[in-house]
């Protein structure tokens, strides 16, 4: 038993470390309960997140660090934070790399028929990866497009007029057969409902959009069982809660490793900008978040141009002085990040974003005039004081954020500010050539050699002026 000043001796060194701010370590070995040292780190985020908070009820606390050792953090649900949660930053080990997976492994494969490979699944999910690698849904044609025969439908449910077999009576009703279809600057995923095979038509589950139209646009066909037919595709039967995979050359799902995103969103920063309660100074540092998932209603969509409702990785509202810096973001389903209302002088800083879904960064609100929060001081409104969101009374937009390959500058983000193409459409702006290192202050972003307004007139441009 500690002696009376043993036990105040102890207490003075946690206050003394509360008081300078703690470093906490995390490994994916670690255990529940553990201290969170070097020695016995804690085993992820969340249990990092609530030692922090534990250790502020006890004592006022400095700026905290928690450092991840290197492997797969597969996260039971989205990791959130609130205003309790400021002054963080979350890192890697040195020379170590931690992944930030909404994944789930899934196991039991079983030989089926011929090349195939089956295994019990729960959920739905509209990802596959093996050994790492992106599986493609089941889709038909497997490679090019079919094409819909004459002007694409404006009829409500959508009417799919096609050409000669091109689909089949048999996958309407099953609600997991869907039409993917390119239309002037964005797309439509939907199951078949109805398929009359004798006037070629196919009918959908949901309406088009005004701007849906075009004449012999593309469409292809995904998650049919019979089209199940080259190396490295999968299909998910929802009734019968299984997954078919036809392995690719070298792949052996005996002992591969296949995975399944099970989430949608990895991080969700929840500040309060109304009341003034934001989440301030988190920082994330040299961590590879991947595998969220993208989403679907059952009657399928029919998308806006840039695919802003997609759903986001990283999500912030009410959020300042946030930092994504020396990250990467991929083979999820949606966006990377959102900065949303209320968030102000936050940076992405030499991050990479490829193999998404969606898109890159969304910036600001999605609904057309919608009020900005104000606070109960007299700071300004976000509107005005935003460095990242705000520009709230105009049309929404997306930049298109990505890694300047070549840029020796610590800031290798840059913006086109037009929008990307929607999910899987091909279609929209292409990425400028040159790609100018960027920090927000404000309405404006800040090169090496030039201040750039990002302005709104019928679409996003540069407004490029001499550096003060």
């Amino acid at each position: 038993m500690l002696s009376h000043s043993s036990v105040g001796l102890l207490a003075c060194a946690f206050l003394l470390r509360a008081a300078a701010g703690a470093t906490f370590y995390v490994s994916p070995d670690g255990v529940p309960g553990a201290p969170g040292t070097i020695e016995h780190p804690l085993p992820s985020l969340a249990a990092a997140r609530d030692a922090i908070r534990e250790l502020r009820r006890k004592a006022p606390t400095g700026p905290v660090t928690v450092l991840l050792r290197g492997g797969t953090y597969r996260l039971a649900e989205t990791l959130i934070l609130g205003p309790e949660d400021s002054d963080v930053t979350y890192e890697a080990y040195p020379h170590e790399r931690p992944i930030l997976s909404g994944s789930r492994r899934i196991e039991g494969w079983q030989k089926a028929a011929g090349p195939l490979w089956t295994a019990p699944v729960t959920g739905d999910f509209r990802q596959l990866f093996v050994n790492g690698r992106r599986a493609l849904r089941a889709r038909t044609p497997t490679n090019g497009f079919y094409r819909i025969d004459g002007l694409s439908s404006q009829d409500k449910p959508f009417l799919l007029k096609f050409r000669g077999d091109d689909i089949r009576k048999s996958w309407a009703g099953r609600g997991d057969v869907e039409v993917i279809a390119l239309l002037a600057w964005s797309e439509i995923r939907m199951p078949i409902a109805q398929v009359d095979e004798a006037a070629h038509t196919a009918r959908l589950t949901g309406d088009p959009r005004p701007s849906n139209k075009e004449k012999d646009a593309r469409y292809w066909i995904e998650n049919a069982p019979d089209a199940l037919d080259s190396p490295g595709e999968w299909y998910l039967d929802r009734a019968a809660h299984t997954v078919s995979y036809w392995p690719a050359p070298g792949e052996n799902l005996a002992h591969d490793l296949a995975e399944a995103p099970a989430l949608l969103q990895l991080v969700r920063v929840e500040g309060k900008p109304e009341s003034g309660a934001v989440v301030r100074n988190v920082v994330f540092r040299r961590l590879n978040f991947r595998h969220a998932d993208s989403a679907m209603p059952a009657g399928g969509y029919a998308d806006v141009q840039a695919a802003t409702e997609a759903p986001t990785a990283f999500e912030a509202m009410g959020a300042e002085g946030l930092t994504i810096e020396h990250c990467v973001f991929t083979q999820s389903g949606g966006y990377a990040v959102w900065f949303g209302r209320g968030s102000h002088r936050n940076r992405i800083v030499a991050t990479e974003i490829f193999d998404m879904g969606g898109g890159g960064v969304k910036i600001g609100e999605l609904v057309v005039g919608a009020p900005e929060p104000s606070r109960a001081s007299k700071t300004p409104s976000p509107t005005t004081t935003s460095t990242i969101s705000g520009w709230s009374t105009h049309p929404p937009w997306a930049c298109w954020w990505a890694r300047a390959a070549a840029t020796p500058s610590p800031t290798t983000i840059f913006t086109t500010c037009f929008t990307p193409p929607s999910r899987s459409a091909g279609r929209g702006a292409t990425p400028p050539t040159s790609a100018p290192a960027i920090s927000w202050s404000t309405t404006t972003c800040i090169t090496s050699a030039k201040t750039c307004s990002v302005t709104w007139a019928r679409f996003t441009r540069w407004v490029c002026n001499p550096a003060r």
